[in-house]
């Protein structure tokens, strides 16, 4: 039974109109195996691997008009409190160079 739930998450977000299709469809760049509805707001999706589903869960997925947020099942990962972590992360800007370049120009010698 855990093998079944492998690799699968919890996406919410969605109406009852929706199609497993369509949901799929959202999360086409993830590379989906399975999507079917479990709530009238709620899809499980399947995955070939673990990190599409980690990348599907990573993000809130903008489709249409419908703003999808995951979770994956049988992981303990936090996904808000681990995007508020990558956010709170300063990028490292490299330094700038303080160089003055010369441009001259030379006349052609024929």
């Amino acid at each position: 039974m855990i093998n079944q739930k492998k690799f699968s998450g919890e996406f919410v977000g969605f109406d009852k109109d929706i199609s497993p299709a369509a949901v799929q469809e959202a999360y086409i760049a993830q590379n989906p195996k399975h999507a079917y509805q479990q709530s009238s707001d709620k899809f499980i999706l399947k995955f070939f691997s673990e990190h599409d589903l980690f990348n599907a869960c990573a993000m809130k997925v903008h489709f249409n008009e419908y703003h999808i947020t995951g979770s994956s099942r049988n992981y303990e990962v936090n996904w808000h409190c681990h995007n508020n972590k990558l956010f709170a992360i300063t990028p490292m800007a490299p330094s700038c160079l303080n160089v003055i370049t010369k441009v001259t120009q030379q006349a052609e010698l024929h």
